[in-house]
């Protein structure tokens, strides 16, 4: 194998790896795009792509936290955000706090688009998600905590979207 070939065999492991990780946090948008990616990746766009830069990131649960976490993950994936965030709340691992904090902000934005429903009137600009000041005051308290910032990524995406 030439070492065009293992870099393209690199690349496509790497998105393959992403689409799974992505999944588990139940980012689909995202798993859906390196989906996309690698099956419409021509010989030439992979060429150029070095894959040398790129981490590994492995999923960080702790083992008292596994049975918890997915129950948490089947709620997510019935989209029972409220519940999903209960299960979690005395959970530790910054992975399982996103998944905690992201269904909270997707709760919210579910009642936030229910309580817009209906006929147009005076308060149809109002409506806001109530659970983002909360997930910002817990995301702010962990940064003022880890002296090195959120080592999270998804934290640190859930961050700059809240």
């Amino acid at each position: 194998m030439s070492s065009e070939d293992a870099g393209i065999q690199s690349l496509k492991k790497h998105l393959r790896d992403s689409v799974s990780l992505l999944s588990s946090m139940k980012l689909y948008e995202g798993a859906k795009l390196s989906a996309e990616a690698l099956t419409s990746m021509s010989q030439e766009d992979s060429d150029m792509i070095s894959t040398d830069h790129i981490p590994k990131y492995k999923l960080q649960v702790s083992k008292s936290e596994q049975d918890v976490f997915a129950l948490a993950k089947t709620y997510f994936d019935c989209k029972e955000f409220d519940r999903c965030a209960h299960v979690l709340k005395n959970c530790k691992s910054q992975d399982v706090l996103f998944i905690r904090l992201y269904a909270m902000f997707l709760s919210g934005e579910k009642k936030k688009e229910e309580e817009s429903e209906g006929v147009l009137g005076l308060h149809d600009h109002s409506s806001v998600n109530t659970s983002v000041s909360l997930i910002l005051k817990e995301l702010e308290s962990i940064l003022e905590q880890e002296s090195n910032g959120l080592k999270s990524p998804f934290l640190n995406w859930l961050h700059g979207v809240v």
